[in-house]
């Protein structure tokens, strides 16, 4: 979610000092945890899942990494399931390079 975040308005933070984020085996998209019973303790609801999914997320923020040459490196475990297998590729594929 760092990705997403508004530094320079939210925390006074200049974007620039972001210089790369290395999501590991990442949960891009929360929704399929909403039927699980992880969900018992969070309770979350849709919507919340869906704003604090980066799959999901709009790209608005995106136009940083351009703009400061953010690096990102999206890596998973060899050993982990396929499902967070599917959320990393899913996430490069999706959000991180349609710009």
């Amino acid at each position: 979610m760092i990705l997403y975040t508004d530094f320079e308005n939210v925390f006074n933070v200049k974007s620039d000092r972001i210089l790369g984020v290395i999501p590991v085996s990442g949960v891009f998209d929360l929704t399929p945890l909403l039927k699980t019973d992880v969900n018992d303790n969070v309770k979350m609801s849709f919507e919340d899942a869906h704003k604090a999914s980066p799959l999901l997320r709009q790209t608005t923020n995106i136009s940083n990494l351009r703009k400061n040459n953010i690096k990102i490196l999206i890596a998973y475990g060899e050993d982990e399931s396929v499902a967070f297998k599917q959320q990393s590729i899913d996430y490069s594929n999706v959000r991180i390079f349609l710009y």
